[in-house]
């Protein structure tokens, strides 16, 4: 009995030191599997702030390489312009746009209108209804003509020509506030003579001062629906007439 009982100790002994055994390497795999888990958790990590840095080197290269490239357009325009002024002779003003005054009847081009205020440079003018600012050196005075009251009424029936060259688009990149405000009207004016309904303005992002003076105009223009800037281009400004 002793014997058997002294056997059974032993295989006991032997069950409780291999469990042991299983448990401190147990212990150990799961201390393995904790490291293995940081480990990933801080590479991952890590790769998520490599990537973030390397879209925000991305975005700012793009947004400086865009930056030179409207600089470099408007410097490739502004030189075309300055190369080709030289070669337009100076108009020289007559008696009669010397003398404009408000409510005159005037010559714009082709059209027959009649001003409505004026400026230093400029004024507004109304050409069957569609008012419209317009450089003063285009007008000209029209002279008074004895007609009958029968051609009195047939010249109250207007027949405003469309421009010859109208354009869906305007890029105004490149010029000064007042040009591109002087541009933007003359664009717009051919643009409601045309009937178009949709044009679009090019004015690039830059310091966002053509935008300024795009949004400003066309929010106090009486012809323009509304406008807007589209999402995947903000270098631009789309109005509704």
């Amino acid at each position: 009995l002793i014997e058997i009982t002294s056997t059974l100790q032993k295989e006991l002994q032997q069950k409780l030191e291999k469990l042991d055994s299983q448990k401190e390497s147990l212990c150990r795999q799961e201390q393995m599997l904790k490291s293995k888990i940081q480990k990933l958790e801080d590479d991952h990590k890590k790769s998520i702030e490599y990537l973030e840095k390397r879209y925000t080197q991305a975005t700012s290269k793009a947004k400086e390489a865009l930056k030179v490239l409207e600089s470099k357009e408007g410097r490739r325009i502004l030189n075309s312009a300055h190369a080709i002024k030289p070669q337009i002779p100076k108009k020289k003003k007559t008696d009669s746009q010397q003398k404009l005054q408000i409510g005159d009847s005037v010559k714009y081009r082709s059209y027959d209108a009649k001003i409505v205020s004026i400026k230093t440079k400029e004024a507004t003018v109304e050409v069957d209804g569609i008012k419209m600012r317009v450089p003063l050196h285009e007008l000209e005075k029209s002279k008074p003509t004895d007609i009958s009251k029968r051609e009195k009424r047939k010249m109250l029936h207007i027949e405003v020509k469309k421009p010859d060259h109208a354009s869906l688009s305007s890029k105004l990149i490149g010029m000064r506030a007042d040009e591109a405000q002087e541009s933007l009207d003359r664009f717009i004016s051919d643009a409601i003579l045309s009937g178009f309904t949709e044009v679009e303005v090019i004015h690039g992002r830059g310091s966002g001062v053509l935008a300024r003076v795009v949004k400003e105009y066309l929010s106090g223009h009486p012809k323009v629906e509304e406008f807007y800037t589209p999402k995947e281009n903000l270098g631009t400004t789309i109005a509704v007439l």
